[in-house]
């Protein structure tokens, strides 16, 4: 219960609809390593199109509702977890972009969300069936920032930490995944799903927009996102006129 009433703290599902842009995609995805701000920036964008909780997917929050249901305990290592945790979390990820074409645009913020999506797209094209139109985002950040929102938002409740422990469980952590996810996903032996470069096997981006959170506040990167939209003709423009999404200030992520 705590990880679905920490989403409506975030989510206001009573914004009017009618008076928010709309996405004219399928599946907006958000990738990057812990600390580059995915969930403070999914929030706030979801916030400002009105988007609901039910057509927003985050797998860290999936991850601990999962955890939590099948043993009774809080993730407090997500190094820690299970090879099974990770690929039932991507099958539901997985069916909920799928399931966009009923629901309404979706947004899913997971470090394999571009990847997972963009293979959706090209399986599809390989069937000759229709695709979704998925748009990829990938926020990255220098390590030491990242290690510094981590520890602002975490000492708190674990006041033991510093800034070399939280550096060390950073590395430790990516190292940890990317091991999990070779073993998972076979396709993955030879490559890095969070490299911003990322190609397909067809030489395709896997990230459509790749940002920079180093110096950005929350609102600024929610603003780089809409303008990109805005710019690929993804937002429906009617009405995205005087919508204002685009501030400069704004608090540096809280707990990115």
């Amino acid at each position: 219960m705590k990880a679905e009433s920490e989403n409506n703290r975030y989510h206001n599902e009573n914004l009017p609809s009618k008076e928010k842009p709309e996405l004219l995609i399928d599946v907006l995805t958000l990738t990057g390593h812990p600390g580059t701000g995915k969930t403070a920036a999914i929030r706030s964008f979801s916030k400002h199109l009105a988007i609901p909780n039910t057509r927003v997917f985050q797998a860290g929050v999936e991850i601990r509702k999962l955890v939590r249901q099948d043993s009774g305990l809080e993730v407090l290592d997500f190094g820690l977890r299970d090879i099974e945790t990770d690929k039932t979390v991507d099958y539901r990820m997985t069916e909920f972009m799928k399931n966009s074409t009923e629901l309404g645009p979706v947004i899913t913020e997971g470090r394999l969300a571009g990847w997972i999506a963009k293979g959706l797209v090209r399986e599809a094209k390989q069937k000759r069936k229709r695709s979704l139109g998925v748009v990829s985002i990938f926020l990255e950040a220098e390590e030491e920032i990242r290690a510094r929102r981590v520890l602002k938002r975490d000492g708190k409740k674990s006041p033991e930490l510093t800034l070399e422990k939280v550096l060390s469980k950073i590395k430790s952590r990516a190292d940890k995944d990317l091991q999990h996810w070779r073993k998972a996903y076979p396709e993955l032996a030879n490559i890095d799903p969070l490299d911003p470069k990322l190609v397909d096997i067809n030489g395709q981006n896997i990230y459509d927009l790749v940002i920079n959170t180093d110096h950005l506040r929350v609102n600024q990167v929610v603003g780089e996102i809409y303008s990109f939209l805005i710019e690929k003709g993804f937002v429906e423009t009617e009405k995205a006129e005087g919508n204002e999404v685009l501030p400069t200030q704004g608090q540096i992520y809280p707990d990115a």
